[in-house]
């Protein structure tokens, strides 16, 4: 049998790596930024989890988790846009079929309240949650990779 890739290949954005977990009623997508890239940044880092929405619930059941990851880079692209600070980077985004956790470094943790609070919750999702981590960015990124090499 030869495998060759699907025709509608998803862009990663730069300076990130991927992992896609394929499986029966299962799929897990995440990025994260470069260990390169990574090593510069200094900051809170702040975890924000969105529960999806019923309606992207019931499309990733009809679509069998097909379009999870379309979905995590539209989360993604949507919080770079919403957090004009420049000092304000994500560093992961990760999804599965129950929710979008995006990981954002920033100097301190009211940046990343207040682009939440002026972005109107998008149909993607229910309410955010957001939790900050008590860890550093690259130390983050080990823990995240570490979680998903095995």
């Amino acid at each position: 049998m030869r495998i060759s890739p699907p025709e509608n290949m998803i862009a990663i954005p730069d300076g990130y790596e991927s992992c896609d977990v394929v499986g029966i009623n299962y799929r897990y997508f995440s990025i994260w930024l470069e260990a390169s890239l990574l090593a510069q940044l200094t900051g809170v880092v702040t975890e924000v989890r969105f529960p999806w929405s019923q309606a992207v619930n019931a499309d990733n059941y009809l679509t069998r988790l097909n379009r999870l990851p379309e979905y995590a880079l539209d989360t993604m692209a949507l919080m770079q846009t919403t957090m004009q600070a420049q000092n304000c980077r994500i560093i992961s985004c990760e999804a599965d079929k129950f929710r979008c956790a995006l990981a954002l470094v920033a100097p301190l943790p009211q940046i990343v309240y207040q682009g939440l609070q002026s972005m109107p919750c998008p149909d993607m999702f229910s309410m955010p949650q957001m939790v900050n981590i008590d860890k550093n960015p690259t130390q983050y990124i080990q823990a995240h990779r570490k979680r998903h090499e095995s």
